[in-house]
């Protein structure tokens, strides 16, 4: 995919621990985890975020089956500098160095 504002290429990669759930380093959240019956053909969808209350984005991903199903919520910057840059070390934070937070 390529992004029409800056002509950059979007490269998706699925986030390490979340099977079908998937993130662009340019923020864009994708999941092919809905029902067959909507998604007969596997597409990837795109993931609507929400804002908390510090002004971050967050989006909530479904983990497990069955009775053990739950929903975690995870910020958006930190679950794209985890799946497209590494780890983030212990001591270290990741924020937007423009103070943008979206």
């Amino acid at each position: 995919m390529t992004n029409k504002t800056n002509n950059m290429k979007e490269e998706i990669k699925e986030i390490k621990g979340l099977p079908n759930y998937y993130c662009s380093q340019l923020g864009n959240f994708y999941t092919t985890k809905i029902s067959p019956r909507y998604n007969h053909k596997g597409e990837m969808k795109p993931l609507q975020p929400r804002r908390h209350p510090s002004g971050y984005l967050y989006y909530g991903f479904f983990v497990g089956t069955g009775a053990n199903k739950k929903r975690i919520w995870r910020r958006a910057h930190r679950v794209v500098y985890e799946t497209h840059v590494g780890k983030i070390k212990h001591g270290l934070e990741i924020d937007h160095i423009d103070g943008n937070k979206v």
